[in-house]
């Protein structure tokens, strides 16, 4: 494929990284298909591609992976490993270029662009070297993607696994698209795919055609962005430095009204399974957590705050302090038209000490909320819900949503404690 383009936007994929990390302690385990799985519930997080051939999927129980391979052998999930793996292939990855954006533990968007002239070569022989002292140092494979943006970049790393470096120019661009799905774009997701082909919209060539306008009704200014960026104009910035949030918040307004306990309770859990999930992302720990209610009354609004005995990260500890919460502020005849919830008094886990942080009591746990987080990340939020949550249906019982960090004198202003 010609490369005769002017940025150099890649995509860097550690090609089963879990598993792939406990081949590097186990080298008996090269070329036989096992899984790494969680401490709590025996879910698969990663599997090697000789268990892949047996259709072994992440977020498969263990049960079911043995059912598709009787051969297969299963390790327990190892976080720290992980990280210190992950820092390492970033900071080899930093010796190429300082524009790096680590986009999780196994997966980093860069910028050749401006030292493409340093190197003396072509950006994919950049992109080789890359993957070439990767696996060297460190006995990692990667999958790199070269683009004009990150949409496509992303698209490129995941079309050539393992190992793989696939160029894609813009003169290549459309022969590209039309081999890949729609649903293959990252920020599609499972959800987003039906309402497009809901909207008879089923290919990513009719995604593209598609007058902005109408994706901005179906998809939001997120769809509007990823159009931009599958005709090859760059909308998604590299993000080097994540600025960590004061408070962090999300609320809805329900499509209908309602008085039910269970379905308010329901979408809290929702809002807390989002807060903590973003606490998580910027490694962060909360102190205090308060909700509020919004009546059909007057729009009136009602809430309460917690502090708490430790600082967590922790959703199944905020749950049982959501479900006392809301029995204070419930009314059983009152109609109810919207609900919310936020954490503050936020701190970085690796400044608050052992005794002051909760998730420290309880590694297993931390382990399972690591591996939802991952799982709803790759095929997309609410995969794993908490039980109570699995009321709301996802489509017809909400209708706003409030997607975004906030600082708590926002929410302030709707409320009086």
């Amino acid at each position: 494929m010609s490369q005769t383009f002017l940025r150099g936007i890649c995509h860097l994929d550690a090609d089963c990284f879990y598993a792939s990390v406990e081949t590097i302690f186990q080298p008996i385990k090269r070329g036989k298909p096992f899984a790494v799985i969680s401490h709590v519930g025996g879910i698969v997080l990663s599997a090697s591609y000789e268990a892949r051939k047996f259709k072994i999927k992440t977020g498969m129980p263990t049960w079911e992976a043995t059912a598709h391979c009787p051969a297969i052998t299963f390790e327990p999930v190892n976080f720290p490993r992980y990280i210190i793996y992950s820092k390492a292939m970033m900071d080899i990855l930093r010796t190429f270029t300082p524009d790096v954006e680590e986009y999780s533990i196994d997966e980093a968007f860069f910028d050749l662009t401006s030292v493409q002239q340093y190197h003396g070569c072509s950006y994919e022989q950049i992109a080789r070297n890359i993957q070439k002292k990767i696996k060297d140092e460190l006995n990692l494979p990667v999958s790199i993607g070269v683009s004009m943006n990150k949409t496509l970049a992303k698209l490129c790393s995941d079309y050539n696994k393992p190992m793989g470096i696939t160029i894609v120019a813009e003169e290549d661009r459309d022969e590209f698209l039309g081999k890949v799905q729609l649903d293959d774009v990252a920020g599609i997701g499972r959800h987003n795919h039906e309402r497009l082909q809901g909207n008879r919209i089923a290919t990513l060539h009719e995604f593209i055609r598609t007058p902005t306008s109408r994706i901005k009704k179906i998809l939001g200014i997120n769809g509007v962005r990823l159009q931009l960026e599958l005709r090859g104009i760059p909308s998604l910035g590299l993000q080097m430095e994540r600025k960590k949030p004061k408070s962090i918040s999300r609320s809805r307004t329900f499509a209908k009204l309602t008085t039910s306990f269970d379905f308010l309770f329901a979408e809290l859990i929702r809002h807390l399974e989002d807060v903590t999930m973003k606490l998580r992302e910027h490694h962060l720990a909360a102190k205090r957590i308060g909700i509020f209610l919004r009546m059909q009354e007057n729009y009136r609004t009602v809430g309460t705050v917690m502090t708490l005995e430790n600082f967590t990260d922790d959703t199944i500890i905020l749950v049982q302090q959501i479900n006392t919460m809301l029995k204070e502020l419930y009314c059983t005849k009152t109609s109810y038209r919207s609900t919310g919830v936020y954490l503050t008094e936020l701190r970085d886990v690796y400044s608050v000490s052992a005794d002051m942080f909760s998730k420290l009591k309880d590694e297993e746990r931390h382990q399972l909320n690591a591996a939802i987080d991952d799982i709803n990340k790759r095929f997309g939020k609410k995969t794993i819900s908490i039980g109570a949550a699995t009321l709301l249906h996802p489509k017809k019982e909400r209708e706003e949503e409030d997607d975004v960090d906030v600082e708590i004198s926002y929410v302030n202003r709707f409320m009086a404690f």
